[in-house]
């Protein structure tokens, strides 16, 4: 379940920015196309790949932004996603589509910035039965911290709720829940139009009351253009996941390209916030080939 404490700090970020009226609003809008290469790395879980034979599917996202600055460095953010794979390239157990809305705020100091935040994924995933409607929540804090004007760390830290969901008598167990998960992440700025950054992650959860793992590690690059409102990217991601009890594992490899259109203010303070947990992508995985 998410702390209780999420809840408590949202409470206290409200009231303090209840106290101060916004100096600035910030948004942006980005789209983004993701390659997946899955692989079976112990036993076959993947229905309709031999064991070791790729998995490939591509899927499109859609994201909005949406923030406000206050007095003395508070901020509040919204974030809005929306994903759909090329579910014509394969058959069953794969994530079909997958909704995300996140609240997040906090405060920026002179080095570092603190901040929670909490969200809401609805998911639709297939394994084998049919659609299966997966809903989860999740939650944490975040962070960074400026090593140096060119240098710096990030940090997340959450929970993610559940399970629930609906297909007849499937509840929605399929697919992580009941977990915790922390990504540390490194960025660099070489120019005033390339940046560069690294990410580890771990998770571990609960699919089908067997205990299942995500293991990640992921490199990216940022390239802004002349006008500094638009920003296109390149992510490389690799994920491992791992169920105990069935002891099955998948190997998935992303290549993700994609680009945004920044309008209003700089953000917050023109260092914008990182990505949160790929967790519609664990949902794929966890919920559709390790089920």
């Amino acid at each position: 379940m998410i702390p209780k404490t999420l809840t408590i700090g949202f409470l206290v970020l409200g009231f303090s920015t209840i106290q101060a009226s916004a100096q600035e609003y910030y948004g942006a809008i980005g789209l983004s196309y993701q390659n997946n290469d899955g692989e079976n790395t112990i036993g076959n879980p993947a229905v309709d790949a031999p064991n070791n034979e790729p998995l490939d599917f591509g899927q499109t996202q859609i994201d909005l932004t949406f923030g406000a600055r206050f007095n003395n460095g508070y901020y509040g953010q919204l974030d809005l996603s929306y994903m759909e794979t090329d579910v014509l390239s394969i058959a069953d157990d794969t994530l079909h589509d997958g909704t995300t809305i996140a609240l997040r705020g906090g405060r920026n100091f002179d080095r570092y910035r603190l901040g929670v935040f909490l969200g809401y994924i609805d998911a639709t995933i297939d394994n084998t039965i049919g659609d299966n409607k997966v809903y989860r929540t999740f939650g944490g804090i975040e962070g960074r911290y400026d090593i140096s004007p060119k240098l710096w760390a990030t940090g997340e830290l959450g929970g993610i709720g559940g399970p629930k969901g609906n297909h007849g008598s499937f509840r929605g167990d399929d697919g992580i829940h009941s977990g915790s998960y922390v990504i540390a992440g490194i960025g660099y700025q070489l120019n005033d139009k390339l940046s560069f950054e690294g990410s580890l992650g771990y998770a571990d959860g609960t699919t089908d009351d067997d205990p299942t793992y995500v293991k990640m590690a992921g490199i990216g690059v940022n390239y802004t253009f002349n006008n500094p409102a638009i920003t296109a990217y390149a992510r490389l991601n690799f994920t491992d996941y791992y169920q105990a009890v069935e002891d099955e594992g998948m190997s998935n490899n992303t290549l993700k390209l994609g680009i945004s259109y920044k309008f209003g203010a700089k953000g917050t303070s023109n260092k914008p916030l990182r990505p949160l947990a790929p967790i519609v992508d664990w949902l794929g995985y966890t919920g559709g080939h390790l089920e």
